[in-house]
């Protein structure tokens, strides 16, 4: 499952803010008019939210009994399961430079005579062109000379661009039964995060208040990334829609699972056949936001024009954020996903790395 959102903000306003290196340089993480440290601070935002989503899904999936409503499916989720997430973060930076000069050359206006047009009365009975050779037809009205202005141009243009690209990736593993661990022990230790699972399961966006517990030294020393920077990366403010796709899929495997005789369990030495089931589910969310500015100073003289038909200089930044989630069962003897699972989130990043290449050729 893919969703992509776009944002375009444009305007001259942006030129000063989005062009950080004008694609010269290795583009920054963190916005123009923030500090150094926001880029760092922002990532680890990132983190926090992407980690507390699949988290905060796992929990309420467990707590949920729609989802998975065997018991033994529930255990072996529960026991026999893992979570591969890997997050990409692409950041491109593109200028241009388009100047245009024409040279005018002013002529004499040109003279165009007209022969006699037929004028007729509206009691006419005939009309069209053959209304001249009609008896009786009204006499000819002459009109003078009309003069039309002339003038030749030769234009000369030229186009110089830059373009760079930043790609910075992480994935992290996690068992399920780790996961269900730090939701518990969090639970002992403040009483605070997922204290209601159930009132908190229909909500699945992460505030500030739940990424803050991670990292309870950030919010000591005040080291919080700007409100500018948060908001540029829409995964820290979205609900990443983990927990709908994963109890959905859940219900799926367990219904295959049912039909098969047996359980969902596809693990390796569990006794079970690979048959049964899905042995593996992925999600993939992308955000692409885009600001872009141009500045285009004109001038029209009696012998020159200059860039009448195109922007002078025009700069844009790009940001791409890519989050691919999966779950599947894990092998006994690694401990990571099973090899099918693994593969199948491999080819979610393949198939990534070629729509971001064939982005960059399409995109101006």
């Amino acid at each position: 499952m893919r969703r992509k959102f776009y944002l375009m903000i444009s305007g001259f306003a942006s030129l000063a803010v989005s062009g950080c290196g004008f694609g010269l340089r290795v583009p920054e993480i963190q916005e123009a008019w923030d500090s150094p440290q926001d880029g760092d601070l922002l990532i680890r935002e990132i983190s926090k939210t992407v980690y507390l989503s699949i988290e905060k899904a796992v929990v309420c999936v467990m707590q949920d009994s729609g989802p998975l409503r065997d018991p033994k499916n529930r255990e072996l989720f529960k026991k026999n399961w893992g979570v591969q997430a890997t997050l990409v973060l692409t950041i491109q930076e593109s200028s241009a430079l388009a100047p245009g000069l024409t040279l005018n050359t002013q002529m004499h206006n040109g003279v165009v005579n007209f022969a006699g047009e037929y004028f007729g009365s509206s009691t006419a009975s005939f009309g069209g062109p053959w209304a001249p050779f009609v008896s009786g037809y009204p006499s000819t009205s002459t009109f003078g000379p009309l003069q039309v202005p002339q003038a030749y141009s030769l234009g000369f243009g030229g186009k110089a661009s830059s373009q760079a690209t930043r790609i910075e990736s992480s994935g992290a593993y996690f068992t399920v039964e780790k996961l269900l661990q730090n939701a518990k022990l969090e639970n002992v230790r403040t009483g605070s995060r997922y204290e209601k699972e159930q009132a908190q399961c229909g909500e699945q966006t992460i505030d500030e208040a739940e990424r803050d517990k991670l990292y309870p030294d950030e919010q000591e020393n005040g080291r919080k990334p700007s409100k500018t920077a948060q908001f540029l990366s829409l995964i820290v403010n979205n609900d990443l829609k983990i927990y709908d796709w994963l109890a959905s899929a859940l219900h799926i495997q367990e219904v295959i699972a049912g039909m098969g005789g047996g359980t969902m369990d596809t693990g390796k030495g569990s006794g079970k056949s690979p048959a049964v089931g899905q042995n593996a589910i992925t999600h993939e969310v992308a955000f692409f936001v885009v600001t872009e500015g141009s500045v285009t100073p004109s001038w029209r003289l009696v012998r020159v024009s200059a860039n009448q038909n195109s922007p002078l200089f025009d700069t844009q930044r790009q940001r791409t954020h890519d989050l691919i989630v999966t779950f599947g069962p894990r092998d006994p003897k690694t401990g990571q996903l099973e090899r099918a699972a693994q593969q199948q989130h491999d080819a979610a990043l393949y198939g990534l790395a070629n729509v971001n290449g064939i982005r960059g050729i399409f995109q101006p």
